[in-house]
């Protein structure tokens, strides 16, 4: 139903670089969004790194993602993190 992306304002790379400040923002505005949104269950993933480690892009960001329970067709969502070619199904 809803997939929501946060992604760090300064270009950074690692999480060792987030500032701890950002990383309580961050929760924040996913609980504002949960709220906002009528998220009611999911999941939180970031992304940190190459895509050596799954990741897309190299820049710090992190997904809410609440799936879409009522529609049968939905495929789901799978969140590859893998050396190879991210997973798509």
């Amino acid at each position: 139903k809803h997939h929501l992306l946060i992604i760090y304002k300064t270009h950074i790379e690692h999480l060792e670089e987030m500032d701890p400040l950002a990383g309580q923002e961050m929760i924040e505005l996913f609980q504002w969004a949960s709220k906002e949104c009528g998220v009611t269950g999911g999941g939180l993933a970031m992304r940190f790194g190459g895509p050596e480690y799954g990741s897309t892009v190299r820049h710090l960001h992190a997904h809410l993602i609440h799936p879409d329970l009522d529609n049968p067709q939905h495929p789901g969502i799978k969140f590859g993190i893998s050396k190879s070619k991210l997973l798509t199904k």
